[in-house]
């Protein structure tokens, strides 16, 4: 997990801990100062993200992290517009969460890119 609030991420790690999530790491950064830890490119199978408007730049940023076929979800407002994926981010559906809650959840996959030597 990513937080860049200290707070925030105290409490995270004290629920990890709590919950016995043993394969779990809470990193106080923001998430633009993780691209440079190349032991976190293309190391995860989801990236979740909320409370940050997703824009082309971010998804640049955060496609970096995903595997590929790996999951980008990100909970938005039903209102926020939504920005089509920079590939290797393709849509894969838009989620009503609850109904009246005006949220929702924008999936994207990443597609497998095809290899220069093929």
């Amino acid at each position: 997990m990513v937080e860049v609030k200290v707070r925030k991420s105290v409490f995270l790690r004290q629920v990890a801990r709590t919950l016995d999530l043993r394969q779990t790491d809470v990193l106080t950064a923001r998430f633009e100062e993780l691209l440079t830890r190349s032991d976190l490119h293309e190391a995860m199978s989801a990236v979740s993200i909320r409370a940050v408007r997703v824009d082309r730049k971010v998804m640049t940023t955060l496609q970096a992290f995903l595997r590929p076929r790996g999951y980008l979800l990100s909970f938005t407002s039903s209102q926020a517009a939504h920005v089509a994926p920079v590939p290797p981010l393709a849509d894969a559906g838009v989620f009503d969460l609850l109904p009246g809650n005006r949220s929702r959840l924008v999936l994207l996959r990443k597609d497998l890119v095809a290899s220069r030597f093929t």
